[in-house]
């Protein structure tokens, strides 16, 4: 760091030095010893500029120190305290117009300061790093007045201190030849970052954060030029100054561009601690940016299944360049808030006047029928323009997704009046089971189908007009219904299919008692009354010679999901257990087959007037199934069928039973 002392600076010190030693002793002077109470130490400042004894000089024009600048001082202990304050402007050398001037105030510290860092102006809102000596400086807040913006580090002297302070960039100097301008905007034409800046105090170095502010705004000034302190940087694209009234209604951009337009170029690294003249005339210009009402429709494929909603409009511009427009884009929100569809442009895509195609938000790839509110904006140094003019609400209309699940059972097949077709259909099976829909699979982002809560699991998958997900044939072996769900996910949405019941009757039901005991079966038989046996691969109803034998075969509860009329047939045969006694005609012997209708907990045998009566007349045997009953209806009341017998001098057995839907 350049040091210089001269002169005038020992005399201004001497007379800041004798001014300040009584109000500084108190604080020096602590009676108890105590090294640890703050204190304020003096510190006197002698001040000037590396270009001359000016605040800023060049090329013969130079602006000096005024009574009312200030200087910011950082100062550290070797133990680590620190202190911050501002020095007040305490004198000017006589003669000299002000441009030597003279600082001082106190620092308030635990300890003596040891290296102090000097800024310039103190509305940068600087900050020091104590340890590596680096300043970091706000380009973005200034006042439009001339303050360059300068730094120094010096050791701390109690007796006074001596400083050049050196420049860091350079100051434009804008002469507004304008009605109604209240502000100027600084911007680079490639949206460089101009804030903050950090500066290494030893070795001058420097450097830019992260922390990127892209524009510096400064109020015009009621008298005399408008100033804007401008950081070290090679802006190759040129920059551009946006003035603008008090309500921004009103506007014009003047942009300097790589073309030339300003001697000596745009590289402000090379402009260090020099004014920059600009003058700004003419009238404003309004520019504007306009945005086209959205149009939303759905998309579908060759197949004609949905493949989402394209929703597009268009912007343009008048009166500005694209170098200076920051940002720009739109969004769409549904009535709920949540952002379905957006899009965002940098400068590096100028607007052009052209279609564009709003970009998924948040999965949104196909949107429901319903009302959105359609923002476009612009961002432009800094400040967003969500263009409200321009706010519109949309009405999109309902892309009429179905899910629709496919499958039948015998009882769906009868309540469609195809008795036959139900009599043929196996009771267990669940036939052509299936899930379509409207939607392309490649929107699709989760799938599910299950029957009471369990997975489907593996299916074929076609698409010809419709998305089909198959199942084929199912088989459920409990009379019960059957719940149906499934559902599509498209990003956010959730679409589910209308829920199917399959109803598993159990009809029509064939029993072939030949093939094992019906007791055991799932579901199970029950034999009502003691004289009923299974043996021989049959179940036998035994007679007596002396009276009526009653007993009774009771079937599995049906699944009803409403009365349903049956018929119901057997293959049975009946045998004369005396063959010495010829009864083929005889009237007193008799074997007779009641059934009806009963409960599932029916435990009392059933013949009589409301029972369906079969008369066989046999002596020996007769095997083959009877005629088809006449109806009987099966009810929630009465979800089963008795099969009773009733004989003299005859064994009745059952070898099968068939039961049927009726019309």
């Amino acid at each position: 760091m350049k040091m210089r002392t001269m002169t005038y600076c020992h005399v201004i010190l001497m007379v800041m030095i004798s001014a300040l030693a009584v109000s500084a002793c108190a604080g020096l002077n602590d009676p108890s010893g105590d090294m640890s109470v703050l204190k304020d130490y003096p510190v006197l400042v002698a001040a000037s500029s590396s270009d001359g004894d000016t605040k800023i000089s060049v090329d013969g024009t130079t602006v000096a120190w005024e009574t009312d600048d200030r200087i910011q001082i950082h100062a550290v202990a070797s133990d680590g305290s620190t202190g911050i304050a501002e020095l007040a402007w305490f004198s000017g050398v006589e003669g000299k117009d002000s441009h030597y001037a003279s600082f001082s105030g106190f620092v308030t510290m635990s300890s003596s300061p040891d290296d102090c860092y000097f800024a310039y102006p103190v509305k940068s809102y600087t900050s020091v790093d104590p340890e590596t000596g680096k300043i970091t400086f706000y380009y973005n807040s200034q006042t439009g007045r001339h303050e360059p913006f300068m730094y120094a580090a010096a050791p701390y002297d109690e007796n006074g201190i001596s400083l050049m302070l050196n420049h860091i960039g350079a100051m434009l100097e804008i002469n507004v030849d304008m009605e109604e301008v209240a502000k100027i905007t600084f911007v680079g034409n490639r949206l460089e970052s101009l804030s903050p800046v950090i500066v290494d105090s030893r070795s001058g170095e420097v450097s830019f954060t992260s922390q990127s502010n892209v524009h510096i705004t400064v109020p015009v000034q009621a008298e005399g030029n408008t100033y804007i302190a401008v950081p070290p940087l090679n802006l190759e694209k040129g920059f551009s100054l946006i003035c603008s009234n008090a309500d921004e209604s009103k506007s014009m951009i003047r942009t300097f561009s790589s073309d030339g337009s300003m001697d000596g170029g745009y590289d402000f690294s090379q402009r260090t601690g020099r004014i920059i003249p600009v003058t700004l005339s003419g009238e404003f210009t309004e520019y504007s940016v306009t945005s086209s009402r959205p149009v939303a429709g759905h998309t579908r494929n060759s197949s004609g299944l949905l493949t989402g909603t394209s929703v597009r409009f268009t912007m343009s511009k008048t009166g500005m360049s694209d170098k200076i427009i920051e940002e720009w884009g739109a969004t769409l929100v549904d009535s709920q808030g949540r952002t379905v569809r957006q899009v965002r442009y940098t400068n590096a895509d100028p607007i052009i006047g052209e279609e564009i195609t709003m970009e998924v938000a948040d999965g949104w790839k196909l949107l429901p029928a319903g009302t959105y509110t359609f923002t476009p904006y612009y961002k432009i140094y800094g400040r967003y323009d969500t263009m409200e003019e321009y706010v519109t609400t949309l009405q999109i209309e309902d892309p009429g997704v179905y899910l629709r699940l496919h499958g039948q059972t015998s009882f769906d097949k009868y309540r469609a009046g195809r008795t036959d077709d139900a009599n043929s259909h196996k009771n267990t099976k669940i036939e052509g089971v299936s899930v379509s829909t409207n939607v392309d699979q490649s929107i699709i982002d989760e799938y599910s189908a299950t029957i009471d809560g369990v997975d489907l699991g593996t299916a074929s998958l076609t698409s010809d007009g419709e998305l089909v997900v198959s199942y084929g044939d199912l088989t459920r072996t409990a009379f019960k219904s059957y719940k149906f769900n499934s559902y599509i996910k498209i990003g956010a949405w959730t679409i589910n299919a209308e829920e199917k019941t399959f109803h598993i009757t159990g009809l029509p039901y064939e029993a072939d008692f030949t093939t094992g005991d019906p007791r055991n079966w799932e579901p199970a038989w029950a034999f009502v009354g003691g004289t009923v046996t299974y043996d021989d691969s049959r179940v036998n109803y035994q007679n007596s010679a002396s009276e009526d034998l009653l007993g009774g075969v009771r079937s599995p509860k049906f699944h009803l999901p409403q009365d349903i009329p049956v018929r119901t047939a057997f293959d049975a045969c009946g045998r004369n257990v005396d063959f010495s006694i010829v009864v083929a005609i005889d009237k007193a012997a008799y074997l007779d087959i009641y059934f009806t209708a009963c409960s599932s907990t029916e435990s009392t045998v059933k013949f009589g007037e409301n029972c369906v009566r079969a008369e066989y007349k046999v002596s020996y045997s007769q095997s083959g199934y009877l005629a088809w009953s006449p109806n009987i209806t099966l009810k929630s009341s009465a979800p089963s069928i008795m099969y009773s017998a009733r004989s003299k001098l005859y064994d009745k057995a059952l070898y099968k039973i068939k039961i049927h839907y009726s019309n």
